[in-house]
């Protein structure tokens, strides 16, 4: 099965590979699209703060490079680079809006957005998604990502990890 790095960088492999604090809980069912906000067009050109090129890692981890770029005004695409010369992707996905609804893609790994806004991005896991993110701009340069997913024995792990960008 190929590497899954969660979309807007989020959003890692690393970061399940980290070792964190458990907490015993269940996983919760995934979410339908109609637990998504509603989104209007505004609302998704209001993340264009997510647009360019990312880097960053996770203590213990391998450095993550990330890119997302608007390509009309209902599709976000998002590559994950091999290294810092963004020029050999390794995974890549989509942050669509339908229907009223944020959707996000990558892999087999599908989110709806719970929140929207021109400061945050949260994705909840709907099918095959290994977690939820959630992404916040700490400045016009820097990004806080936080990663939640449950472990094989329902624990739930955390990780947030900052990211500074790389470029345009």
């Amino acid at each position: 099965m190929p590497a899954f790095y969660p979309p807007l960088s989020l959003l890692l492999a690393a970061a399940l590979l980290a070792a964190c604090s458990k907490v015993r809980s269940a996983p919760p069912p995934p979410a339908s699209p109609d637990d998504g906000v509603e989104v209007s067009p505004e609302a998704f050109r209001s993340l264009r703060w997510l647009e360019g090129r990312w880097q960053g890692s996770i203590v213990g981890a391998t450095p993550v490079y990330v890119a997302h770029e608007f390509e009309n005004d209902t599709l976000m695409r998002t590559r994950v680079y091999a290294g810092g010369s963004f020029s050999e992707a390794v995974d890549s996905g989509t942050i669509v809006l339908s229907g009223g609804r944020l959707l996000a893609e990558m892999g087999e790994g599908r989110w709806v957005a719970d929140v929207v806004d021109d400061e945050s991005l949260r994705l909840v896991r709907l099918a095959n998604a290994p977690g939820e993110a959630a992404i916040r701009r700490l400045a016009p340069d820097r990004i806080s990502v936080r990663w939640l997913w449950h472990d094989e024995q329902g624990g739930t792990q955390r990780r947030t990890f900052t990211l500074r960008r790389a470029g345009p």
